[in-house]
Formats: C-alpha cells, structure tokens, sequence
C-alpha cells in the first residue's frame, strides 16, 4: 500500500486531499472577491479531477473507501412510517469533481453576473 502513483493516478488515498481543495475552492469562490476565484477554480479543476480519478481508481482496487453511504436516522415514531428509511450512495471521487466545477460555476456568476 503506501502512498504512490500508477499509470499517472495518484494511488492509495492520496485522492482524500481533494475533498478539503474543494471545499476551499468553494469557499474562495464565494468568500474572495473577484477576479481571484476564477484562478483558484481554475486551478483547483484539473488538481481535483485528477485526485478523484485517482480516489475512483483506488475505490475499484479495494485499496480506499471511494463510496459513501449515508442513511437517515431511525425515527421514534416509526410506527406513523409506512416506508423504510432513506438511505443515499454517492462517491467521494464524483463529490471531489462536482465541488471543483462548483467553484468554477460559482466564480464565474460573481464575475459576470448582471448588476
């Protein structure tokens, strides 16, 4: 295991480092003024689709944890509940690329946005 590269990917969980980079690249596209987010998001776009290409290719191998399930919190009044609790699946990878280009989206409605 360890950390390291295959085929160009980063591999054995380095691809975990893009969850924090776009978060903070969200952050800065909404926090900062412009036109410095369009630099972080622009930066941060190729950073964070390669990390999570690599956390999607580490989830395949079993080598780290790629897919999240989350379910809801069981209900005290369930009786009243005629269905089962809801329960959602995503990846960490596609969470990684979809925060990236949010910042990116984000960004550019605060440079050009009317007003």
């Amino acid at each position: 295991m360890g950390l390291r590269f295959r085929a160009g990917l980063p591999r054995g969980g380095i691809g975990y480092l893009g969850v924090p980079l776009g978060i903070g690249a969200i952050v800065a596209a909404v926090k900062a003024p412009p036109p410095g987010p369009i630099a972080v998001a622009v930066l941060s776009l190729p950073i964070c689709l390669w990390l999570g290409l690599g956390l999607r290719a580490d989830g395949n191998a079993g080598e780290a944890t790629d897919q999240v399930t989350w379910e809801s919190p069981p209900r005290s009044w369930a009786w009243f509940v005629f269905d089962d609790n809801w329960v959602d699946e995503f990846r960490l990878s596609s969470a990684v690329i979809l925060a990236s280009l949010t910042s990116l989206v984000i960004a550019l409605y605060r440079l050009y946005r009317p007003g």
